[in-house]
């Protein structure tokens, strides 16, 4: 009788060491001590400062100027400034702030540089 009870006993510890049921045992009493511990530390959404707007105008997109139909890339000589360029290029944190009308160029280098 009393090896029976030791038997139930080690069948019982074998159970609750099995991996099948202890990782999913301690994910549910994980689940609970948090639960419980958030549930009562929670704020309300109304007690949530809000977040700062900024309504000042430096915010605001600059227009893009478009060109005139008189312009001719090919009599555009190039910009002086060239980020990449060809042969040894030495990387430096030269950061700067540009209009957007400077965001693209096409000037008379264009169709030697890019041939299709």
């Amino acid at each position: 009788m009393f090896g029976e009870v030791i038997d139930r006993y080690v069948q019982l510890v074998y159970l609750l060491l099995h991996k099948e049921f202890t990782v999913p045992l301690l994910g549910y009493v994980l689940y609970l001590i948090v639960g419980s511990s958030s549930s009562s530390s929670s704020q309300r959404v109304d007690d949530i400062p809000k977040a700062e707007t900024n309504t000042s105008s430096d915010n605001v997109i600059p227009k893009i100027n478009s060109i005139d139909s008189s312009f001719d890339w090919s009599k555009q000589d190039p910009v002086k400034y060239r980020p990449f360029k060809k042969g040894e290029y030495k990387l430096v944190m030269g950061i700067h702030n540009i209009s957007p009308d400077e965001w693209f160029f096409v000037e008379n280098t264009y169709k030697r540089i890019y041939r299709s």
